[in-house]
């Protein structure tokens, strides 16, 4: 193989056998006997790998490359060398343990994040609009352990419309005029952010969206100070405006309809780029620990279709489909789970919808399609319950949560 570069290679494993003090600038390594994943061809079986300081010189076979006076040999048989993986999509420093807060933001979490990505491969990543403050820019710009940190900084959105996170909701900026959209974008060009991100989504209903206007006004700004714009978005018409607008980058794809192929045509001659999101999950808060945990049956789930969660003392549901196709509910506090309901259909979209009625005891009613899939009476329990994506209810009182459009394939479920 001809010398080049090939760019950064994950050698978590190498570095996890002692060998991290190899990467002096002024060191030459040749790394031999590893399968190498260079992404642009077959692996190399038994390859070699030399890097000449902090770049990689030549990759090939072991016994073409010849290792150069004084280089450092390293034996990696049975090891596994692959590209590095460079995350543009993702949000830092609010998981610790089993808590997702603000207050976690420190410099010490994430410093202690970022080296947990290189430990894992992730050699780069992006943190894109949720990073309060001047710390990111100081951690981006001294040198640190981990992977290389690039941020957005604070984002744009409506006033309390971007993430659907509320730990990470009241960091971007919240704009409602063109000259607030303008001065926002020339206030955080000040500190150099590697790129401007945006929401465009109003959570279902929920919140206000971002306008055309403001978000023309957004990207427009940017582009005059040379900063590029990237978009959470979720709508198909709002992805085909904000294609025109000037948007530089979706970090979604369109989830309402089927992205069609002028869309696709039109973003390929604007040169956009998509990426998708390699964060870690954040992390639930239950009073205790979900009986569904515990369940026999977890393990030959499809997936969860509709999931809601408690406040407070009270019952917790679970909406899932079986590895079957079969429905079944699951509910801790409101009379155990259900027996398989009706068989559904993969490849196609359900509507499910719950009614919750806390008057004379309590009862809760779940439907798939309009049809009635299942009924479970409380027992008189008392709970304050917040159903995701849904509405509050209290004891007394009567309600119908907004109805959940999920897609049904043969491995998963996907939501609108």
């Amino acid at each position: 193989m001809t010398p080049r570069v090939l760019g950064a290679f994950a050698l978590a494993l190498a570095c996890a056998s002692g060998l991290a003090a190899q990467r002096a600038s002024d060191r030459v390594t040749l790394f031999e006997g590893a399968r190498i994943i260079t992404a642009d061809g077959a692996p190399i079986e038994n390859g070699a790998m030399l890097v000449d300081g902090e770049t990689i010189a030549r990759v090939g076979k072991k016994g073409d490359i010849a290792a150069p006076a004084g280089a450092v040999r390293v034996d990696m048989t049975g090891k596994t060398i692959i590209p590095g993986i460079v995350l543009a999509h993702g949000h830092v420093g609010y998981l610790k343990g089993t808590t997702f807060a603000r207050d976690n933001y420190t410099r010490d979490n994430l410093v202690d994040q970022l080296n947990r990505y290189l430990y894992y491969g992730v050699v780069a990543m992006m943190s894109t609009g949720t990073d309060p403050g001047d710390l990111p820019f100081e951690l981006r710009n001294q040198p640190h352990p981990g992977a290389l940190f690039r941020t957005a900084g604070r984002g744009l959105a409506a006033p309390d419309a971007s993430t659907g996170n509320l730990a990470m909701r009241s960091v971007p900026y919240g704009v409602t005029t063109e000259d607030e959209a303008r001065r926002d974008v020339r206030e955080l060009a000040a500190r150099k952010p590697d790129a401007i991100k945006i929401w465009v989504d109003d959570r279902n209903g929920t919140v206000k969206k971002l306008s055309p206007a403001l978000y023309r006004a957004i990207i427009d700004e940017a582009h005059k100070l040379g900063l590029r714009v990237i978009v959470h978005v979720y709508y198909l018409a709002d992805a085909r405006d904000l294609v025109e607008a000037g948007a530089d980058g979706f970090l979604h794809l369109v989830r309402d309809e089927e992205m069609d192929d002028a869309l696709v045509a039109r973003m390929k001659a604007k040169r956009m780029f998509v990426t998708p999101n390699l964060s870690t999950s954040e992390a639930g808060t239950y009073t205790g620990k979900p009986a569904w945990l515990d369940d026999a049956l977890r393990d030959g789930l499809a997936g969860v279709v509709y999931f809601a969660q408690n406040i407070g003392p009270g019952p917790v549901w679970e909406l899932r489909v079986r590895a079957n196709g079969r429905f079944q509910v699951l509910c801790n506090q409101c009379g155990g789970n259900s027996p398989d309901l009706m068989m559904l259909t993969p490849n196609r979209w359900y509507d499910f919808r719950v009614d919750m009625d806390w008057s004379g005891g309590g009862k809760v009613q779940f439907f798939v399609d309009g049809q009635m899939a299942y009924q479970s009476t409380m027992g008189g329990a008392s709970a304050n319950c917040h159903w995701d994506g849904g509405i509050y209810n209290t004891p007394g009182g009567t309600a119908s949560n907004k109805t959940r459009t999920v897609y049904l394939s043969n491995l998963s479920v996907g939501e609108r």
